[in-house]
């Protein structure tokens, strides 16, 4: 019996100078599995009990299909653990973790009882996209196909109920850092970028459909509303960053954490908004305020 699967992989306490060689023993452990292409890119930041993290995942609109996966996922968990041992030199925590893609969670941003009608969305935008890959040289055609393709895009942040998503990332003045509003429905946004010393600049841009449906399908599959970290102090000029989603239905989700702790699905989000604020060569500068 097949299962859909969303898999992820999280290894912590690895050695600084191993890093690329276990990197590539994953990126050759999915080859073996014949997962190539189906993960992520790979997300490494530091957590000070564990020490350096290492952490990738598959898209939440292509689930894993594994046959027997309750035979498949201990062996493969054995043999992802002796690819990375070998190329670390040493012990370390491996973790191969798997859910069921078709199971309700509630715990996403998108209706459990909606997920079906997202996924058809999904899909028949992906066939849009593989078919302007295709057509490419006939003008005329791949405007037909974007015009559908921005359908299906509308369609899914419709079906989401989300308005706006948006990261406050503003540490301190002595360390500065990035505010980023990105309206679900055209995917304007605005961006401010605040230097070291306070001086702030602000930028009105325009993100893609596509990037919003991305973000959205992303925070769902990494279980947005489920999101929380242990409450604790502060150390001195530690950041806290935020994130908040707004809905059609006047709901608002905000969650946060702390600079220095790592959590694999808050870090994800977080360097995509990050991504996102990223200054583009459309984007307009506005006075400073």
């Amino acid at each position: 019996m097949s299962s859909n699967l969303h898999l992820s992989i999280t290894i912590q306490g690895y050695q600084p100078q191993h890093q690329t060689a276990v990197s590539a023993a994953i990126t050759h452990w999915l080859q073996t599995e014949g997962l190539q292409g189906a993960f992520g890119e790979m997300l490494f930041s530091k957590h000070p009990p564990n020490g350096l993290v290492m952490q990738t995942s598959n898209p939440h609109h292509i689930p894993v299909i594994v046959s027997r996966s309750y035979v498949w996922l201990p062996k493969a968990q054995e043999q992802l653990e002796t690819a990375v041992f070998a190329a670390n030199q040493a012990h370390c925590i491996v973790l191969l973790t798997a859910r069921d893609a078709d199971e309700p969670s509630g715990e996403g941003l998108i209706p459990d009882g909606l997920l079906p009608k997202w996924r058809e969305l999904a899909a028949q935008a992906f066939d849009r996209e593989m078919a302007l890959d295709r057509f490419g040289h006939n003008e005329q055609l791949c405007i037909t196909i974007e015009a559908e393709l921005n359908t299906l895009r509308h369609q899914q942040i419709e079906l989401s109920g989300v308005t706006s998503i948006a990261l406050h990332d503003l540490p301190n003045a002595f360390v500065g850092g990035t505010n980023l509003t990105l309206m679900a429905e055209n995917g304007r946004c605005s961006i401010e970028q605040v230097s070291r010393g306070g001086f702030a600049q602000h930028y009105a841009g325009q993100r893609s459909l596509t990037d919003v449906v991305q973000l959205i399908g992303m925070m769902d599959e990494l279980s947005f509303r489920a999101i929380a970290h242990p409450v604790r102090p502060g150390v001195p000029d530690e950041a806290r960053p935020e994130i908040h989603v707004h809905f059609q239905s006047g709901e608002t989700l905000i969650r946060r954490k702390w600079a220095n702790d790592t959590h694999f699905a808050f870090d994800r989000i977080y360097k995509r908004l990050l991504d996102l604020a990223r200054i583009r060569p459309n984007d307009t500068p506005e006075q400073s305020k």
